[in-house]
């Protein structure tokens, strides 16, 4: 699975690079191996306003189900990465299993 990841405005840290991947590698092991290629963009959408505002949209290349988006938002980006990758594992579970 080829993970990449879309800094837009804000520099991804590598610390934020490493949660991210070692959460869609555990979303991705249901759906044993068909999953590509992920994009991974993170965005600060209110800027300094503050709130839950820290956006994680993910696009998925899945063998059989094509491409597969989601997105989340919470008060870190950490935060919304892990509801992005759990939405992403849960929408291929369900796909798979149609």
């Amino acid at each position: 699975m080829l993970i990449r990841f879309h800094d837009g405005v804000l520099p991804t840290s590598p610390s934020l690079v490493e949660h991210a991947t070692r959460c869609l590698e555990r979303a991705a092991r249901p759906a044993a191996g068909r999953i590509r290629e992920v994009l991974v963009r993170v965005t600060d959408v209110n800027a300094h306003r503050g709130g839950i505002d820290k956006e994680c949209k993910i696009v998925a290349k899945v063998d059989g189900l094509g491409l597969l988006a989601v997105d989340a938002r919470a008060r870190d980006f950490h935060e919304s990465v892990v509801a992005s990758a759990e939405k992403l594992r849960r929408l291929v579970c369900h796909r798979l299993h149609r």
